[in-house]
């Protein structure tokens, strides 16, 4: 989904391609990121990953059964709530904010960076790793050597920022990592929280609580956000 810029080139990176001649990306909705599933890790698995890292072994149920969904012996979970719903709602409302707020910066909705090919492992076994961010957006500028990027990732929740943030450090983290490949965004990425009460009251920006957050070796410092 894209808004403002019919232009917007369906390859976000191409300032930076000789960095990532393998990246992709693509627009997609939320049937297609399930569908992905069967391909490979994503931010989704952030957790997982970290937590099979650091334990050295794989020691959960749900774990095994996302493997058992990569190497296609299984379907994956194909359901919803009301809470899914909502967030997802909130999101294209979010996105649909931001490009009336800023009509001259240029915007996609659930963009996939996809990497895969060039990695050893991923070559021999078909896996690819991908991520699916909530909202890209580039800000124009007269020189486009000064263009730059802002990933943004949209939590709704009815507990505070902070709480938020813990919840979701790997998979926050797994955005990063993916998109510095291709934005230079310096481990750099805006979490909105909107605090949620789930009785589908109308969109309220006053709701939002905007923060740039800069992780450094894992860790996390809060950092001005880019307007």
């Amino acid at each position: 989904m894209k808004c403002n810029n019919e232009k917007i080139a369906d390859a976000l990176y191409n300032n930076k391609r000789e960095q990532a001649e393998n990246t992709k990306s693509a627009n997609t909705d939320k049937t297609e990121i399930l569908a992905t599933r069967k391909m490979g890790f994503g931010s989704s698995d952030a957790g997982m990953i970290m937590d099979i890292a650091l334990k050295g072994k794989i020691h959960k149920t749900e774990h095994l059964k996302r493997l058992a969904v990569l190497e296609g012996l299984i379907e994956p979970d194909n359901f919803t709530n009301k809470y899914m719903e909502a967030g997802h709602q909130r999101e294209k409302e979010i996105f649909d904010w931001f490009c009336k707020t800023n009509p001259k910066a240029e915007y996609q909705h659930n963009p996939r960076i996809e990497l895969g090919n060039g990695v050893d492992l991923f070559e021999t076994h078909g896996f690819k790793l991908f991520s699916h961010i909530d909202i890209v957006i580039k800000y124009i500028h007269e020189d486009e050597y000064d263009d730059y990027y802002e990933i943004v990732e949209v939590k709704t929740s009815q507990e505070p920022i902070e709480v938020v943030f813990e919840k979701y450090r790997s998979q926050l983290l797994w955005h990063v990592l993916m998109a510095d490949y291709s934005h230079s965004l310096s481990g750099k990425i805006t979490l909105i929280h909107y605090a949620e009460n789930f009785n589908n009251e109308p969109f309220d920006a006053d709701k939002m609580t905007i923060k740039c957050i800069q992780f450094t070796d894992g860790y996390k410092k809060v950092c001005n956000p880019v307007t």
